[in-house]
């Protein structure tokens, strides 16, 4: 390929660039008098030529990737790509272009999944605000909400939700390299280096903390996993402080709220860190999310055989398998399967009941005389005063959080709640959605909604 077309080629690549306005002017100053030299379709290869060592430097610290997903924009493939200074351009010319050793820049794996995401992420008012925050963090990485601390039982849908974040953080800045790890994973490779009795154990460290602090984003899954392990701690806490002073996006997902985690083995320095974000609650499916839940798994397991349901036997379910998004849709994996046996046109009531009858039980024990018991002994309050009409805070608190778990964790509607504490619909309603919003941005009373789900499952 001739000089002039590589030029041509070379300047739609850098005028595509997905450049921040703060990066900018560094970019136009490195890649000054920068030139393509050589597109190898054969092993996927591009390299190109800086004029000094130090704009080498700075292009393949900071611009590789971005350059990178440029190229495969404007040439419609994915390559690998070099950068040199001219001198070396030169000297590989003169030596039959086999005696420097190129060293191309690899596009990094994410392992972000691609199937994860927000258009298919079920949302309702018990998720809605979480929704909300997380889709915030995608658009602005790195700003006001680092740490993103998403904590919730199992099956709720915190690894789906960081999934969805990290493709929107892609999709939004094609640039960023984002890395996705199970807590596990990491705090193995970490272990591994000081198994390996061969291994320069300080390099080896070295290598890990400068793989993940080249990322704009870490997304970490499962943190709880690494509680018990301290030099995996001691290592992502090095890597987790320089995300935060430069100002770049973490997201870590927990079983528990952050500050339980020193009861797994997180010292206080850790929980005041993961403290210091944004903290999100992923609770257990609501009514109607459930039965918004049940009806996508059933379009996508039903795409090329659509299936026929009625809402009746969509409410049953939903009523009935609501604990978090794996028991939904084990509910639904049998009904088709069911379905496929017997080959019926359209799945009934009598139909699910008869299918999952060995699998229901009566709601998990969960009725509002138990939630009214456990949040009375919660706040220390009587179950007579929940229920009268006492305005002191704590007492209110108490009533509006037996109302919010009934709605939740019962599906009962606004007006039978209404009358079990002898107040209209409207009322029962706005305490409902003010305990919602709330625990968006209240983590004490996040910590609270926690504990007390824990103890209406068990």
């Amino acid at each position: 390929m001739k000089q002039q077309e590589l030029n041509t080629i070379w300047k739609s690549i850098l005028d595509s660039a997905s450049v921040g306005p703060n990066e900018r002017h560094s970019f136009d100053l490195m890649l000054d008098g920068s030139k393509l030299r050589n597109i190898n379709d054969e092993d996927g290869h591009l390299t190109f030529t800086v004029e000094s060592d130090f704009a080498k430097t700075i292009v393949n610290d900071s611009f590789g990737n971005l350059i990178m997903s440029s190229a495969a924009i404007i040439l419609k493939k994915d390559y690998n790509i070099a950068c040199l200074t001219e001198e070396e351009w030169k000297a590989k010319e003169r030596s039959n272009e086999r005696t420097i050793e190129i060293a191309y820049i690899a596009k990094k794996s994410d392992s972000v999944s691609a199937e994860k995401t927000f258009e298919n992420f079920v949302v309702s008012e018990s998720n809605k605000l979480a929704a909300k925050a997380a889709t915030a963090v995608a658009y602005n990485p790195g700003s006001n909400w680092t740490p993103l601390f998403i904590y919730g039982g199992s099956g709720l849908g915190k690894t789906h939700i960081m999934h969805a974040i990290g493709n929107k953080m892609k999709e939004n800045h094609p640039h960023f390299s984002i890395k996705y790890v199970q807590a596990n994973d990491f705090g193995s490779n970490v272990i591994n280096v000081f198994a390996d009795k061969n291994s320069d154990v300080t390099t080896e460290l070295n290598k890990i903390r400068k793989e993940y602090e080249s990322y704009d984003a870490i997304l970490v899954d499962d943190i709880q996993q690494i509680a018990t392990w301290p030099k995996a701690k001691e290592i992502f806490f090095g890597i987790f402080n320089y995300f935060i002073e430069n100002k770049k996006q973490v997201i870590i997902t927990s079983d528990v709220y952050a500050g339980e985690l020193s009861d797994k083995g997180f010292e206080a320095r850790f929980v005041s860190r993961f403290k210091g974000g944004l903290t999100l609650n992923l609770l257990p499916p609501d009514l109607e999310m459930s039965k918004k839940i049940i009806i996508q798994k059933l379009k996508e397991k039903t795409v090329s055989d659509p299936i026929s349901i009625t809402d009746e036997a969509i409410e049953y379910i939903a009523e009935n398998f609501s604990r978090n998004v794996r028991e939904i849709e084990g509910a639904v994996n049998l009904v088709l399967m069911w379905r496929e046996m017997e080959s019926i046109e359209v799945i009934k009531l009598s139909h699910v009941q008869e299918i999952l009858k060995g699998n229901v039980t009566q709601k998990r024990g969960i009725t509002p005389k138990k939630v009214i018991n456990i949040v009375g002994k919660s706040f220390g309050v009587p179950t007579s005063e929940i229920v009268g009409n006492s305005r002191k805070a704590e007492i209110a608190l108490a009533r509006q959080l037996s109302m919010y778990f009934i709605r939740k964790n019962i599906g009962s509607t606004y007006e039978e709640i209404g009358e079990i504490f002898n107040k209209d619909h409207s009322t029962v309603m706005s305490s409902v959605r003010k305990i919602d919003k709330q625990q968006a941005t209240d983590s004490v009373l996040s910590s609270t909604i926690f504990e007390i789900n824990k103890k209406l499952k068990s």
